[in-house]
């Protein structure tokens, strides 16, 4: 990845309240109330056309889409059926992008288990620029089965991005 090219960013997570009708349809077919695996993965999926196709009617586009996959944000205690719900937001990206992984080790794994798409990852989590490098290195922080492209850090009050590679 160039640097210096755009990447776009997006918060999944699984349906809940009033957006858990949003995977009742989609590439996974119709869903039975019962079956949370496809509407899991139509949940993710549609996420992700949504949120492409809003960025494509703003002039918004980019080389790669980050999911951002946090605890902050609602999931299942399954981590089975939030795996589905980040399966069908990559499958519909995938084509049009490269897909890469926002989140640490410690919130994947509560989120997503053992799941491992094998996508580029961003890791959030080092307290200094000479942390953010250390991640690029410690195997033991990366997740997903990916490689880190990107390990973030703070720096007077914001957020900064540290190029792995």
């Amino acid at each position: 990845m160039d640097p210096g090219s755009p990447t776009l960013y997006m918060n999944l997570n699984y349906p809940a309240g009033t957006t858990g009708g949003n995977g009742m349809t989609g590439p996974a077919g119709n869903c039975s109330k019962r079956d949370k695996a496809c509407q899991a993965y139509n949940y993710g999926y549609n996420a992700a056309k949504d949120a492409y196709l809003y960025a494509a009617s703003q002039g918004a586009s980019g080389a790669v889409w980050w999911l951002d996959i946090e605890t902050g944000n609602t999931w299942s205690k399954t981590t089975d059926l939030n795996a589905r719900v980040i399966q069908g937001a990559i499958d519909y990206l995938r084509p049009n992008a490269t897909v890469g992984i926002y989140s640490t080790r410690y919130q994947w794994g509560q989120i997503a288990g053992g799941f491992s798409p094998g996508l580029p990852t961003w890791i959030a989590g080092a307290s200094n620029l000479s942390g953010a490098q250390n991640l690029c290195l410690n195997q033991l922080a990366w997740f997903a089965g990916g490689s880190p492209w990107l390990t973030q850090y703070p720096v007077n009050g914001f957020t900064a991005d540290y190029a792995c590679g």
